[in-house]
């Protein structure tokens, strides 16, 4: 910039302004009322002609920035970040594209089995490449960089409520931001205005049952608001909970998705839980199995 405004005003045939000032990109001079539009035609001109368009005068250009960066104290490796960047973002030429154009696109879907198998084979028809991305993977398994947070610490959660009592099949499903302990009060109090109670509270002060939150199931975790409505709209449509009010999802999924729902491998988790309850309640009338013991049956 400032080799620029020294060619530019050493150029002007006419008077050059007396007082030149600039701080970044703002410039502030003082210059004759004569001379005003001449000069602003001078400097937009030069402007043009010194755009460098030569690779030579190109490469002289970097080589001045990077000198100029330098003295006010930026790193190397700065300079060729951004050379870098700038080179990646440049557009495509006619030819690339052409070529990107004809070029199949790869799609990648995670792989459920069943599912995934014949939606890969539909693309195929289409000569449309399918890579399938597993839903777990030994990082997601092994590696844990923090301590998981207590069942009743998490957040961000699609969760189960089965009644306690051993002749009810009534459940729930909902989904909430908040922590779980937090969201299973809300459930067991009125609402503050007395309306629109939610359907758990109405159960429990009707039927005089009760739920315990170590016995609340998560099914589900994520942190996106969207996507976490989607997830609880999929495990409703799958466990048909008796407890949810209909139309009272956030996401009303398609019925275009049932077969596939209906195809998802493994049990239900409410039910097959619900299922082996009873008979550890039959086996153990007094109920006094513990939790432990019951949450591992449950899940082997």
């Amino acid at each position: 910039m400032e080799r620029f405004e020294r060619l530019a005003l050493q150029s002007y045939n006419g008077t050059p302004p007396t007082h030149w000032f600039r701080y970044v990109d703002d410039t502030l001079l003082k210059l004759k009322k004569s001379e005003q539009a001449p000069f602003f035609e001078h400097i937009n001109d030069e402007n043009i002609r010194k755009i460098p368009s030569t690779e030579e005068a190109k490469l002289e250009e970097r080589n001045h920035l990077k000198s100029a960066l330098g003295t006010c104290g930026y790193q190397n490796w700065t300079f060729e970040k951004a050379l870098k960047a700038r080179e990646k973002s440049k557009p495509i030429s006619s030819d690339s594209s052409a070529t990107m154009s004809t070029r199949p696109r790869n799609i990648t879907i995670p792989y459920i089995a069943g599912v995934s198998e014949k939606l890969k084979r539909i693309f195929g028809k289409h000569n449309i490449p399918v890579s399938l991305k597993p839903g777990n993977t030994l990082r997601q398994k092994l590696v844990h960089p923090k301590d998981k947070p207590p069942r009743n610490k998490q957040s961000n959660i699609v969760y189960a409520i089965q009644c306690k009592d051993s002749d009810c099949e009534d459940s729930y499903i909902g989904e909430s931001k908040q922590p779980l302990h937090k969201r299973m009060y809300q459930h067991r109090r009125p609402s503050s205005t007395g309306l629109n109670d939610s359907a758990v509270y109405t159960h429990l002060k009707f039927a005089n049952h009760s739920f315990e939150d170590k016995d609340v199931l998560v099914l589900d975790r994520e942190h996106k608001w969207f996507e976490r409505g989607v997830k609880e709209a999929i495990h409703v449509r799958r466990e048909e909970p008796s407890l949810n009010r209909g139309g009272g999802l956030r996401h009303n999924l398609s019925r275009t998705y049932d077969a596939a729902i209906r195809k998802l491998p493994g049990d239900s988790p409410v039910t097959s839980y619900h299922q082996r309850d009873l008979a550890l309640s039959h086996e153990h009338p007094d109920n006094r199995l513990c939790y432990h013991q019951r949450y591992r049956l449950a899940i082997d």
